[in-house]
């Protein structure tokens, strides 16, 4: 297994002890936790501000299939 496929799966882990459904998968965990764990892609390197890029993490959560029960919650997660 990569590197990046038990990142993956660690990330998964992660959110299911947190509460997430076993249901997530590895990339949607990932999305999930973009903001905290990878904040460059979260923010495009800087070129875009906290609105945009919140913006842009929900719609690329929704389009991963995400209901929006769960972004809330990822939200919460994530931000507090």
């Amino acid at each position: 297994m990569s590197s990046y496929e038990q990142y993956k799966k660690e990330s998964r882990q992660r959110l299911i002890k947190a509460g997430f459904p076993d249901t997530i998968t590895g990339d949607q965990a990932l999305l999930v936790l973009e903001p905290s764990d990878a904040p460059e892609n979260f923010y495009c390197d800087g070129e875009i501000n906290r609105t945009q890029a919140l913006a842009n993490w929900k719609r690329n959560l929704r389009n991963a299939g995400l209901t929006e029960a769960l972004i809330r919650k990822a939200n919460k997660y994530i931000f507090g």
